[in-house]
C-alpha cells in the first residue's frame, strides 16, 4: 500500500510536470504562430510597397525616355538651324564682299571719270 501511494504521488507529480511543460509548449507555439503571422503581414506589406515603387520607377523611366527623345529632336532642330544660319552667314559675307568690290570698283571708276572730266575741262580751257 505504501508503494502504491508512493507510485500514485509520483505519477501525480509527473502528470503535473507534464501538464506544465505542455502548457509552456502550447504558449510558445502560440507565440511562434503569432510571430509568423506578423512576419507574413510585414512581408505582404513590403511586397506591395516594392511593387508600387517598381511601378513608380517604371513610370519615371518612361517619362525620362520621353524627355530624352524630345531633347534629341530639339537638338537635331538646333543643329539644322545652326547649319542654315552658318550657310546664310557665309552667303551674306560673300555678298558683302562682292558689294565692297563693286563699291571699290565704282569709286575707282568715279575717280577716273572725275579725273577725265577735269582733264577734258583743262584741255578745253587751253
Amino acid at each position: 500500500a505504501e508503494v502504491e501511494a508512493f507510485m500514485r504521488r509520483s505519477l501525480q507529480a509527473s502528470s503535473v510536470t507534464l501538464l506544465e511543460k505542455m502548457d509552456a509548449l502550447t504558449k510558445e507555439n502560440d507565440a511562434l504562430h503569432a510571430e509568423v503571422a506578423q512576419l507574413e503581414q510585414e512581408c505582404r506589406e513590403s511586397s506591395q510597397r516594392t511593387g508600387r515603387e517598381l511601378r513608380q520607377c517604371r513610370a519615371y523611366i518612361c517619362e525620362l525616355e520621353e524627355q530624352r527623345e524630345s531633347m534629341a529632336v530639339g537638338y537635331e532642330q538646333v543643329e539644322r538651324t545652326s547649319e542654315e544660319l552658318r550657310r546664310e552667314a557665309k552667303e551674306t559675307r560673300a555678298a558683302l564682299a562682292a558689294v565692297e568690290r563693286l563699291r571699290q570698283g565704282s569709286a575707282d571708276e568715279l575717280t577716273l571719270a572725275t579725273a577725265a572730266a577735269t582733264a577734258q575741262q583743262q584741255v578745253e580751257e587751253l
